[in-house]
């Protein structure tokens, strides 16, 4: 899908979804503005939400649609868009976020560079959070992120 297209698409999703996160970020294809678009990526921190017999908050928005993987509480829930582009939904808490983020927003090799800082400021990654000495690292957005690596912070299409 052409990137203009899917940004208009991204940009809905995300303020549907605003209300209903503490944290909510587009993330992945759209935020590296790649001009091709193969699905929208949404990074976000929900605030609580029930998925049982009384749906609430983001799980009364992701279950209205088409299902492809995933259910809450799952860190990664794929969900079609009407539209018919796949929708991409990382579920993060207060802690990795930041890191989340600036993954999803770095491409494959930027990643390996991203990687190989991390390792060398001691740090390692555990069940989708940045971690040092076995302890989960608060990373609250992708500046803090790429600072405590001690990387600078580039925009995503420059990574």
């Amino acid at each position: 899908m052409e990137h203009y297209r899917a940004k208009a698409i991204a940009k809905e999703v995300l303020n549907t979804l605003v209300p209903h996160c503490d944290k909510v970020a587009i993330s992945g294809e759209l935020a590296q503005k790649k001009p091709e678009i193969d699905r929208i990526e949404i990074v976000a921190i929900p605030k609580f939400y029930d998925t049982g017999l009384f749906m609430t908050g983001v799980a009364l928005i992701l279950n209205k649609l088409a299902p492809i993987q995933g259910a809450l509480p799952n860190f990664c829930i794929v969900r079609m868009l009407p539209e018919g582009i796949p929708l991409h939904f990382y579920n993060c808490d207060h802690y990795n976020y930041g890191y989340i983020l600036a993954w999803g927003n770095s491409p494959t090799k930027y990643r390996t560079i991203i990687k190989s800082n991390w390792i060398k400021k001691g740090y390692d990654c555990k069940e989708r959070h940045l971690t040092c000495d076995g302890k989960n690292i608060q990373v609250p957005d992708e500046h803090s992120f790429f600072k405590r690596i001690d990387m600078p912070f580039l925009e995503p299409e420059l990574r």
